[in-house]
């Protein structure tokens, strides 16, 4: 059904240490999926699977407003650290100032941890591409067919549907613009309702036992 399956979960990271101490959105990006949006960094490189292997630094892309500020020069950003209030970010590109992504506002991407406590108890969203020769509307029944398929051989109780929606595109510039039009007809935009579901009741039962002190 599908020839790629990326996510993206939002957060936000503080910087210190030179330049002002500011909070950035950022956003945790799967490997692959700025590949797959096809965009690449201006300077430097995208991730690659071993940057999911650090533990005590994390690889992160920037926006180049970012690099400006805090090096000057953009190119000169490629291989420095950002320190944090949490663990130091390795920078290893910076995206030009046109790229918009998730949403627009985002200026850091850190490659995603799935080991990481946002990755265990948030829903993350999913990005993926149909593949070749299937069609939007053919899309849609089938998913929901493999979905429950899913659920039922794994012996669940409750049977969640996988809806597909068309990729909605943030705002960009024209050398973007003819990539994500074909997106909009080839990618799907799925949401882990079942991660969220898991997310609020968690949320709820904290709340429910600090009432209680």
């Amino acid at each position: 059904l599908l020839s790629g399956v990326h996510g993206h979960l939002y957060k936000t990271i503080f910087l210190v240490g030179s330049g002002e101490p500011e909070l950035v959105p950022a956003a945790d990006v799967t490997v692959g999926l700025i590949d797959m949006l096809g965009v690449r960094p201006r300077w430097g490189r995208t991730f690659s699977a071993d940057d999911t292997q650090q533990t005590d630094v994390h690889t992160v892309l920037i926006a180049e407003a970012i690099a400006r500020q805090r090096f000057g020069d953009p190119a000169r950003a490629v291989g420095q650290r950002i320190e944090t209030t949490a663990e130091p970010l390795q920078v290893v590109g910076v995206m030009p100032a046109s790229f918009r992504f998730p949403d627009g506002s985002q200026r850091i991407w850190r490659v995603f941890d799935p080991r990481g406590p946002l990755a265990q108890n948030m829903g993350i969203s999913l990005i993926a591409r149909i593949a070749d020769g299937l069609s939007f509307p053919q899309l849609s029944p089938m998913m929901e067919a493999r979905s429950e398929a899913l659920y039922v051989a794994a012996g669940a109780r409750t049977v969640l549907v996988a809806s597909p929606a068309p990729m909605r595109a943030a705002p960009v510039v024209a050398e973007q613009r003819r990539l994500l039009f074909v997106l909009l007809g080839a990618a799907v935009s799925l949401l882990l309702t079942a991660c969220a579901n898991a997310a609020s009741l968690e949320l709820a039962g904290a709340l429910a036992r600090a009432r209680t002190y």
